[in-house]
């Protein structure tokens, strides 16, 4: 269930339940991460401004972690991605939050993709749990 704090879990789990989800959590969380960071590029992209096209080109997802999704844009040969997402007053350059704004596109899809990570996460546990008990 969600909150007003965020996710709120609800039951209870015996010991060698918490051992064993914390395995399928860290996999379910992985994949759902990768899946929204994949998710987000795309939305950034449509939301990048486009004059010559490469920052937008640029706009890609980082490799998948379990505790946090991220977008990455720009690089070497593109150091102006940074002045341009967060602005440069010295420069009178104002800010385009492009990325923030493709993130917020996407943010309902990733609380569903989070809450049902979570929930496969439990259930698996608990299915091994039960095998464990029968065998």
């Amino acid at each position: 269930m969600i909150g007003p704090r965020g996710l709120r879990a609800r039951g209870t789990m015996s010991w060698p339940d918490v051992r064993s989800f914390d395995r399928q959590f860290v996999r379910e969380m992985a994949a759902a991460n990768r899946k929204l960071s994949e998710a987000g590029a795309l939305s950034a992209r449509g939301e990048a401004p486009k004059l010559s096209g490469r920052l937008a080109a640029s706009i890609r997802p980082h490799r998948g972690r379990w505790y946090k999704a991220e977008i990455k844009a720009g690089g070497k040969r593109l150091p102006y991605a940074g002045p341009i997402h967060y602005g440069w007053p010295k420069r009178n350059i104002e800010p385009n939050l492009f990325l923030e704004r493709g993130a917020e596109r996407i943010r309902n899809r990733a609380k569903k993709d989070y809450i049902r990570a979570v929930e496969r996460a439990a259930q698996s546990a608990m299915a091994r749990n039960l095998v464990e008990q029968v065998f």
